[in-house]
């Protein structure tokens, strides 16, 4: 976990994987007055930063420093696995406790289909049927069965249910 001084966002879409964040952030950002990043994944918290160029409080301050501080302008950020962290809410909340918090949800079975299609088509997920996907979660919890070399660090990514 990091702290940032001063420089964090005034919200974050924190949302389930494909339940929103994406259509969220398109539609916040088109106001004149918020200013999101316009890349993903940020992520706040250690557990996850592997995947973000972002691996401390100091860089993470630098998105926002820009706009922080102007009169009239909200800032807000998008990690849609946030919920997945064992850290992120805790960090969130600790950093600034003023800091909103927008968690998006869909119908669960939607979601783990969409998710799923998403990761296949990514090239993440190596077994198309969903089913089979499911079936492989236990064998994958103790290797890397049929889990591209890339994704080996998001483990988590594979665990539908």
């Amino acid at each position: 976990m990091f702290k940032v001084k001063n420089k964090s966002p005034d919200f974050i879409i924190a949302g389930f994987p494909k339940c929103g964040t994406s259509f969220l952030h398109s539609n916040l950002e088109k106001h004149d007055n918020i200013w999101m990043p316009n890349f993903e994944p940020v992520h706040f918290c250690t557990d996850l930063n592997y995947n973000s160029n972002y691996k401390n409080a100091e860089d993470y301050s630098k998105i926002f420093s820009k706009y922080r501080d102007l009169d009239g302008f909200i800032t807000g950020e998008k990690t849609s696995n946030y919920i997945c962290s064992n850290f992120a809410m805790e960090a969130i909340h600790k950093n600034n406790k003023n800091t909103k918090i927008i968690i998006t949800i869909r119908n669960p079975v939607d979601a783990i289909i969409s998710y799923h299609n998403h990761n296949v088509r990514m090239g993440y997920e190596k077994i198309i049927s969903i089913e089979d996907a499911i079936l492989a979660q236990n064998k994958r919890k103790n290797s890397n069965y049929k889990i591209p070399y890339f994704a080996k660090k998001e483990k988590g990514r594979f665990f539908l249910l």
